[in-house]
């Protein structure tokens, strides 16, 4: 068969030009003579695997049933009108149906390899059937009672099945496959999730649409066998290309409606009515409807939805920011103040030896608070470093000019943020219990104190003996040398608090996620409290210190947030007042806005009732 086509085949080749001559002529007229005569075909053999080659073309379809290399039967048949309009993988198919079910008595329980010339017939009889377009799916649960495997074979291989589909028997076919297929193409059209007006918009938007209407001509007459000869505007819907379809006007990917352009934003809207989240919201597009990019825009959207912003629920913690270990006793102190009893306290922790001092205050104003802070730093020492929360008395004028006169660096938390100032907040909690406690047992409060400061800490000495290198008396009965100062080795002590910290941070990050650094300018919503809605702002600066930042209001509002209470949007940036401006209606000058300045509209406080100021001084 190869050596009489070969005059034939070889006007195929790029190299040859295509001028049909006396030999090819006499080449095809015996290529008729042998297909025609009876000899040719073979007896089948119930032993032997079986093959069978199917075609087809925009008239008809062609198989031939094959066992070791020879024909044992050909067939073919014309299309009817409807199955002439199917999409060029939907006549393959049809094909490969009409293949076996004529062969029916050679292919009905028995492996059979079927050969195709249509590339993408491989994958789609891999797929599920929810992944099939509706015709190709009532093909394929037909296909389900035969045992086959598809293979490719390039068109100028498959000449016989080729000649025979394009050459069909013109004879009265049996239109109960193509009803109830055409049946079945309704039935999924219908049963979707849209009103007969959505649809008939649906179909007046793809006529209109140049893009679908070019993939729509790829799908009826077929698509070519490499990317770079397929128009550029469809190049995205190459991947997927044999589960398109065209039913009625609508394009369709499996059971899922494609989506003209214009109508894209509305359907997104569509899809958020309820303010459903990202994963549900593409759950409930995945069921009905599909275009190109729909996973990332339906993200886009929601993202910038100011409604679910607004509502959204907090950030999880971050991950612990390792402190640094002070190297001496007394050189980094924290501070806060409580109320407990009606009365306000100040308290004063040392963050090596975690010896605290408490005094009562007379007020909270700061000038109170500067007055015993210097008492206790009288008996103690200055400090290098103090820490605290941003009350009104810690971002005074005040305070600052304290702390400029007696040489000590004040760092300022984030408003809403304790786990800035940590160590002063846990102490806070521990000494208010200490206190409950012994006014509940009617027992000396100062004994207590007393006892938690002559007390070892974990793996660590007592923090008097931290501070102070000495054991205190308490009122337990103690040996003399047991009261002796002694000097510990400040290494080892150290070794063991960072070994402390480590597994405090290890412990403390499982359940954190670390947040993106934020930049100058980004667009962002904020709380102003740790449980409030998400206000809009842009970031101004960062705050100099860790994961803190200066922002600003639309209404141009100055305030200083943790970064686990601002959240990252892709919202447009909003119309602002410019900084000049707000600092020109405060009679401020932005380069010397301070913390004072940058005060939330109220104050944290551990249980202590709090005055709002007369004035917002967040712009």
């Amino acid at each position: 068969m190869s050596a009489v086509t070969e005059p034939i085949r070889k006007l195929l080749k790029e190299e040859h030009e295509f001028i049909w001559t006396h030999e090819q002529q006499q080449a095809f007229e015996k290529l008729k003579d042998i297909i025609i005569k009876n000899p040719v075909l073979s007896f089948y053999d119930v032993s032997k695997p079986v093959t069978v080659s199917c075609d087809a073309s925009q008239c008809g379809l062609g198989a031939m049933l094959i066992q070791d290399n020879k024909p044992v039967a050909y067939a073919s048949r014309s299309l009817t009108d409807a199955e002439s309009r199917y999409a060029n993988i939907e006549r393959e198919l049809l094909g490969v149906l009409f293949g076996l079910e004529r062969f029916n008595d050679y292919t009905y329980g028995k492996h059979i390899n079927v050969e195709s010339d249509h590339k993408p017939l491989e994958m789609i009889v891999r797929k599920s059937l929810g992944c099939a377009p509706p015709r190709l799916q009532r093909m394929l649960l037909s296909l389900q009672k035969y045992d086959f495997s598809l293979k490719y074979i390039p068109g100028k291989d498959l000449i016989v099945p080729d000649m025979l589909s394009r050459a069909p028997i013109k004879i009265n076919t049996n239109n109960e496959v193509e009803n109830d297929i055409e049946c079945f193409v309704n039935m999924v059209i219908r049963n979707t999730s849209m009103s007969d007006r959505n649809l008939e918009q649906i179909t007046e938007e793809t006529s209109k649409d140049d893009t679908l209407q070019t993939l729509i001509r790829l799908i009826i007459d077929g698509w070519p066998d490499e990317k770079n000869e397929v128009p550029k505007e469809v190049f995205e819907y190459w991947n997927f290309r044999d589960e398109l379809s065209n039913v009625n006007g609508i394009i369709l990917k499996g059971e899922k409606i494609i989506i003209p352009t214009s109508m894209r934003k509305n359907m997104l809207n569509k899809l958020h009515e309820g303010h459903l989240g990202i994963e549900k919201t593409r759950k409930l597009a995945r069921h009905s409807i599909f275009w190109p990019g729909i996973n990332a825009q339906i993200t886009d959207f929601i993202s910038k939805c100011s409604v679910c912003l607004e509502s959204r629920r907090s950030n999880t913690k971050e991950p612990m920011a390792e402190s640094e270990t002070p190297e001496l006793p007394w050189m980094t102190v924290g501070t806060d103040i409580f109320y407990w009893n009606n009365n306000n306290y100040l308290i004063i922790v040392d963050y090596y030896s975690r010896y605290f001092e408490i005094a009562k205050l007379e007020n909270i104003r700061a000038s109170c608070v500067i007055t015993h802070m210097k008492s206790v730093f009288a008996r103690h020492g200055i400090p290098s470093k103090v820490r605290s929360d941003s009350g009104s008395q810690y971002v005074s004028a005040e305070f600052r000019k304290f702390a400029e006169s007696w040489g000590f660096t004040h760092t300022v938390s984030s408003p809403h943020y304790q786990q800035s100032n940590g160590l002063a907040e846990r102490f806070v909690q521990s000494v208010k219990k200490m206190l409950s406690k012994s006014k509940q047992d009617g027992k000396d409060p100062y004994i207590a104190m007393l006892k938690y400061r002559n007390t070892p800490l974990e793996n660590l000495d007592s923090p008097a003996q931290l501070l102070m290198n000495k054991r205190l008396r308490t009122t337990i009965p103690t040996i003399k040398n047991r009261l002796k100062p002694k000097c510990g080795s400040l290494k080892n002590t150290q070794r063991k608090m960072k070994q402390q910290k480590m597994n405090q941070k290890q412990y403390y990050d499982k359940s954190s996620k670390p947040l993106p650094e934020l930049q100058p300018n980004d667009t962002i919503r904020f709380q102003h409290n740790p449980k409030g809605k998400w206000d809009q702002g842009t970031v101004v600066r960062n705050n100099n210190t860790p994961n803190s930042y200066v922002i600003e209001t639309p209404e141009g509002q100055i305030f200083k947030r943790n970064r686990k209470h601002l959240l990252k949007t892709k919202e447009d940036k909003i119309e602002q007042t410019s900084l000049e401006e707000a600092n020109e209606n405060n009679h401020n000058d932005f380069n010397n806005i301070t913390d004072e300045h940058l005060e939330p509209s109220f104050v944290r406080r551990s249980e202590r009732s709090v005055k709002n100021p007369l004035t917002n001084r967040g712009g």
